[in-house]
């Protein structure tokens, strides 16, 4: 198993961008984002309106997953329309450029930390830390994603 350096040079051939595919997947994710928030404010009926809006959550997820390769510059690196459309969905994500790298720099900086502030990262808890929380304390995350699901959805219906 190759280790550090040797590492490193073995997969520097896999690292090079193609320029046409990450083109295509950000247009293409991007196209679907824009045509699933139509449909998911006016589609007729509430049941496309429900699924637009859950596929509209999906294509932000990719957008984002994208997004966050354009500001490692790994993806549409020195691209001034790539920049453009990064720079537009940071602001609907509402975490711009600027604010991401501030973000994402001290995320990077103090990830995987038992005791932190828990900017850009997961919560970390050890064993035993984890075996004396409160059940509402130890399952956080399902409640966080249940309310945030529930929140997006009223918004919805009440359109």
């Amino acid at each position: 198993m190759l280790h550090g350096k040797d590492l490193i040079l073995a997969t520097k051939p896999f690292a090079r961008e193609r320029r046409i595919e990450s083109w295509f997947h950000t247009l293409t994710a991007y196209a679907l984002l824009v045509c699933s928030l139509w449909g998911s404010v006016s589609a007729p009926y509430l049941i496309a309106r429900i699924i637009s809006s859950i596929c509209a959550g999906l294509f932000v997820c990719r957008m984002f997953v994208i997004y966050h390769d354009h500001q490692h510059h790994a993806i549409l690196n020195g691209s001034v329309a790539g920049n453009i459309l990064m720079t537009i969905f940071g602001i609907y994500v509402l975490a711009p450029p600027s604010i991401w790298k501030r973000s994402h720099d001290y995320h990077h900086k103090h990830n995987s930390k038992l005791f932190s502030a828990n900017i850009g990262s997961y919560p970390i808890a050890t064993a035993s830390k984890f075996s004396k929380m409160s059940h509402a304390g130890s399952d956080f995350a399902g409640k966080y994603c249940f309310y945030n699901l529930i929140f997006k959805v009223s918004i919805l219906v009440e359109y």
